[in-house]
């Protein structure tokens, strides 16, 4: 096999994942047109069709992530709480800095 050092190695990786990430965009991007959903009075049409669905998705997905933060926050809490004991607010600054 060709020696090949790992400054060039890298370089190759990254080419083929820019590639790779490169051919699904142009894939996703002619699905999408081919459905006709790119035009803009489809994409309006079918938004005002489904903003309470997608409103309720969007606070569903925002009180998940407040779940997730604040269990994380107790781990780091319950980590730390054989070195120091600290707050919840404390543990939630040094958590999600």
């Amino acid at each position: 096999m060709y020696n090949i050092s790992y400054k060039y190695k890298s370089a190759i990786i990254f080419f083929i994942k820019l590639f790779i990430v490169g051919a699904a965009f142009y894939y996703i991007s002619f699905k999408i047109a081919e459905n006709n959903v790119l035009f803009k009075s489809t994409f309006i049409h079918y938004f005002n069709e489904n903003i309470i669905v997608n409103s309720y998705f969007i606070v569903l997905i925002f009180l998940c992530t407040l779940l997730n933060w604040s269990l994380e926050i107790i781990k780091w809490k319950t980590l730390i709480s054989s070195f120091k004991s600290i707050s919840f607010f404390e543990a939630g600054k040094q958590s999600l800095s």
